[in-house]
């Protein structure tokens, strides 16, 4: 739903603001992945199809 992906981006781009996520390896965007999915009660696979689609779209 759009607050949900609202409140995800607003967390993934503190994460990437915070920690250093290199947006062109995958294990760096999935260990970032996890830990949004965890804090934010959501499935990973979730989060990991936002976050994926946000990086192709140049956004991440």
């Amino acid at each position: 739903d759009e607050t949900q992906d609202t409140e995800l981006w607003r967390q993934w781009k503190a994460v990437t603001s915070s920690r250093n996520v290199d947006l062109e390896d995958e294990t760096s965007i999935l260990d970032a992945a996890m830990d949004l999915a965890e804090g934010m009660s959501l499935p990973l696979s979730v989060v990991w199809a936002a976050i994926r689609n946000w990086v192709d779209q140049g956004l991440g």
